[in-house]
């Protein structure tokens, strides 16, 4: 896996994608050196209150940088970024399959539509035509509901990374999970419920 992750980043360039600077081959480990999110994730997880919370200095950098006001505007603008970040990858057969808020950081900038990155490519996929996944990777809540039920089938790992955009722009709007339930698999059975 690590092999695949190595060869897929460094071939990625946009400017919604955290770009791999360096890979530093150790004797029991790999290392990448990554651009830096300065302004760090977009949302925190705050461990005492079991929840996601957004970081205020992402909200007051894009807000006053783009003399925003409301909080509506604001997901807009970061859920544009990311995905445009997204488009990039699909344009060009990858697919992410682990698209979540801890893996969405934010930098101060000079530049225009380029403050909020995707990081962690750990389950990276360069898909060629064909777009079917077997195995459930990312994030349970953020994962589509389909990793769950795919079976012999499949699922369409686009797909999916759309579907856990649309998943982290809610919990960044909200501050919640869309989906509620006991365990990962009533989640995954509620969302495909819906």
């Amino acid at each position: 896996m690590l092999h695949n992750e190595l060869n897929i980043l460094k071939r990625l360039s946009h400017k919604n994608i955290a770009c791999c600077l360096e890979i530093i081959h150790g004797n029991d480990r790999i290392c990448t050196i990554n651009e830096l999110g300065n302004l760090g994730q977009i949302m925190e997880w705050r461990e005492l209150d079991d929840c996601f919370k957004r970081n205020p200095k992402v909200t007051a950098y894009i807000g006053e940088k783009y003399k925003l006001t409301t909080l509506g505007d604001i997901t807009r603008l970061i859920f544009l970024e990311v995905c445009e970040g997204v488009k990039y990858m699909h344009d060009h057969n990858i697919t992410n399959r682990d698209i979540k808020v801890d893996n969405l950081i934010c930098r101060e900038s000079k530049g225009v539509g380029d403050e909020v990155m995707i990081v962690d490519f750990t389950t990276v996929r360069f898909r060629g035509n064909d777009d079917i996944s077997y195995f459930p990777t990312g994030t349970p809540g953020f994962r589509g509901p389909e990793h769950q039920f795919a079976g012999s089938d499949g699922y369409s790992s686009k797909a999916t990374d759309v579907w856990a955009v649309g998943i982290a722009m809610w919990v960044f709007f909200h501050e919640r999970m869309p989906f509620k339930g006991e365990d990962d698999l009533e989640r995954d059975i509620t969302a495909k419920n819906v």
